[in-house]
């Protein structure tokens, strides 16, 4: 998965980092708090937060490497997330939250992987009959965004 953005879902409720499938056609939004929708935003020209730099150091005194992000669903088909940790051969998947799992995985530059049970529940349908009606809500909510980023400080 690829990283194409971040944006807001509604004035006031939050933002999503949208990603794209690589090779593929499965689109992916997830929620991430303002913090991590910065960092996401900002790309690597960014500064990095040092906790990102910490675990990655942790991880190699313990002989370990972080191979990947994975996110998934649950049983009740909320979004999860975790890094893949190698050590000896063996991999050990560490639970954060989804937008932890996109900051270490872009300030690290590893990849990002989607399972097959999130990529069937929670794609977006870009070839659905009501893409259109979507694609009008989310261009209506982008003019919001953006007016509002416009106007001067009250």
């Amino acid at each position: 998965m690829t990283l194409v953005g971040v944006r807001s879902t509604a004035p006031s409720r939050g933002l999503v980092a949208i990603l794209v499938e690589n090779g593929g056609p499965a689109v992916l939004a997830v929620p991430v708090n303002a913090r991590e929708g910065l960092l996401l935003s900002a790309g690597r020209s960014a500064r990095s937060p040092s906790w990102t730099a910490l675990l990655e150091q942790t991880c190699r005194a313990l002989d370990g490497r972080i191979r990947s992000a994975e996110l998934d669903v649950d049983a009740d088909a909320a979004l999860r997330a975790c890094l893949v940790v190698s050590r000896d051969e063996r991999e050990h998947r560490v639970l954060c939250t989804p937008g932890e799992a996109l900051v270490v995985a872009q300030r690290l530059n590893r990849p990002v992987v989607a399972s097959p049970t999130l990529l069937r529940l929670r794609d977006l349908d870009l070839a659905g009959d009501d893409l259109r009606l979507q694609l009008t809500r989310w261009r209506g909510e982008l003019t919001v965004v953006a007016a509002d980023e416009g106007a001067p400080p009250s």
